[in-house]
């Protein structure tokens, strides 16, 4: 049985963190590529219609659902983000988490960053809420189905 040193345990550790923790510090796969041809492979899943306008698919920001769910709910957008947990600010945070994920290609995490650094747990119990309330709330339903057209509405 080989046991290592404390020494060769460090250096395995550092080499772990140099992989997975900075990303930087890896040699590039590929070769850079032009700003304009990132931005047109990164908004059209299908190369072949990357330069077609009427493919390009329109990307909503985490800001602009956060604004147009606290202005819905005349909450400030502030009190969205803050620890707050009281009934008129949990309700639309949870909405704002259910339309970031349906509506955006973020992860949990990246949403949970968003939020005033929320674990990505804490945003999947919330659009799961949101969901189960879905069912058998009927003026919640209607006003996520409002608050999406508005906001698919003014993405495009």
């Amino acid at each position: 049985m080989n046991i290592a040193t404390p020494q060769e345990q460090f250096a395995s550790r550092k080499r772990l963190k140099a992989l997975f923790y900075e990303p930087n510090s890896m040699p590039a796969i590929r070769a850079p590529i032009s700003k304009k041809q990132d931005r047109d492979e990164a908004s059209c899943p299908w190369p072949c219609f990357a330069n077609d306008e009427s493919f390009v698919a329109k990307e909503l920001s985490l800001g602009l659902v956060l604004r147009v769910v606290a202005d819905f709910y005349g909450v400030s957008t502030n009190d969205v983000i803050s620890a707050r947990q009281t009934a008129k600010v949990m309700e639309p945070r949870m909405v704002c988490y259910f339309l970031a994920k349906e509506l955006t290609t973020y992860s949990y995490p990246r949403i949970g960053r968003m939020f005033g650094g929320r674990d990505h747990t804490t945003i999947l119990s919330g659009y799961r809420a949101v969901v189960r309330r879905m069912a058998f709330d009927s003026a919640l339903a209607k006003t996520v189905k409002t608050l999406r057209a508005k906001l698919e509405e003014g993405a495009v």
